[in-house]
């Protein structure tokens, strides 16, 4: 006697299997940043642009990849899929029309961006920074940020920080602080874009508003000074080295 068999709810049935299906680029750069949070790691990330008929940046991310090993978390998204249209926007790759390496904190904020091969080095150093995230986000907060750089023990360097704070709190103004000790050699690549030297053994104090420069300060740093300094340089006052 024929019979019927009727699946109900969850049970499974045969020939009823879900298809497999590949999780989205940005689904995969979701997941790849929350791992890099639990394990405190970067995310090197290529966006490659498959119709490209010569294109440098794979091999370049190859070799990011083979030199920082267990260093980093590595992704490559293909940016003309269109389940990558997330992470492309994300990461505001959208409008260049070359492959991209970024570099990225687990949070996602983009600690920087290259169009042309990197050299591995530069890279490695990008990602061994511990407080490069931290000035990439002041930086796109358009507040007002200083960077404290120089011997940490030094009493000019502790001395520096003190008259920072006690400016902002009398301009009732909030503001980022960055301590950079300049002899770290983790912290080369925020050094040249804070146009510090590195070791340097005295204190400079840089301020920036709204990602551009107000000038930099040595010597003994004052609330007058930075005072001074900040309405001197105010935009448009002052030429890029203050």
């Amino acid at each position: 006697m024929p019979f019927l068999v009727v699946c109900l709810g969850p049970v499974a049935c045969p020939g009823d299997e879900a298809p497999v299906t590949e999780p989205s680029a940005t689904s995969a750069l979701e997941a790849l940043l929350a791992r890099a949070a639990a394990e405190d790691k970067k995310v090197v990330v290529l966006f490659r642009k498959a119709d490209l008929k010569e294109d440098p940046m794979p091999d370049a991310f190859g070799a990011i990849r083979a030199r920082l090993g267990d260093g980093a978390l590595f992704l490559e998204i293909d940016a003309s899929d269109t389940g990558a249209s997330g992470a492309v926007t994300r990461c505001q790759v959208d409008r260049i029309g070359s492959s991209a390496i970024l570099v990225l904190a687990p949070d996602g904020t983009v600690l920087h961006g290259f169009l042309t091969p990197p050299d591995a080095s530069l890279v490695g150093c990008i990602v061994a920074s511990k407080v490069l995230a931290d000035f990439r986000r002041a930086l796109s907060s358009g507040g007002l940020l200083f960077v404290v750089v120089g011997p940490p023990q030094s009493e000019s360097f502790r001395e520096a920080v003190c008259q920072v704070r006690a400016y902002t709190l009398q301009a009732r103004e909030e503001a980022a602080i960055l301590q950079v000790d300049s002899a770290d050699p983790d912290e080369a690549f925020l050094l040249e874009q804070a146009g510090v030297e590195r070791g340097a053994d005295r204190t400079t104090v840089c301020l920036l508003r709204a990602g551009e420069s107000r000038g930099k300060l040595t010597g003994e740093i004052t609330v007058e000074r930075i005072r001074a300094q900040m309405e001197r340089c105010a935009p448009g006052g002052c030429g890029p080295e203050g």
